[in-house]
């Protein structure tokens, strides 16, 4: 996940890292989790998405799951980094407008 310059001046490498991504499925999270997969210092890639997660790289663990209604401790256990590149549904965000009365 780059080099210890690039985390800081007082940043040391703890080894392989667990990295858990977000958004998996879409074209910018599959392209994250290739980058992931061909990273040295990365040991696992945990890729987690709410739609059917094809087409990924082999040894990429996927979990097809919502973080809004899922029991995630198991999942991100362990994690050194978390990409957050999933985005709430256009019918989750209307809904919820709709229950405060802004719909």
């Amino acid at each position: 996940m780059g080099s210890d310059s690039d985390r800081g001046p007082d940043a040391t490498s703890a080894g392989p890292e667990t990295v858990v991504l977000t958004g998996a499925a879409g074209a910018l999270g599959r392209r994250v989790c290739d980058l992931l997969v061909a990273d040295p210092e990365v040991s696992r890639v945990i890729a987690i998405d709410r739609r059917p997660l094809t087409g990924l790289p082999s040894g990429v663990e996927p979990h097809q799951l919502d973080l809004a209604a899922a029991d995630l401790k198991d999942v991100f256990e362990g994690a050194g980094t978390v990409l957050h590149l999933a985005q709430a549904d256009r019918s989750a965000g209307e809904a919820a407008a709709t229950e405060l009365g802004d719909g």
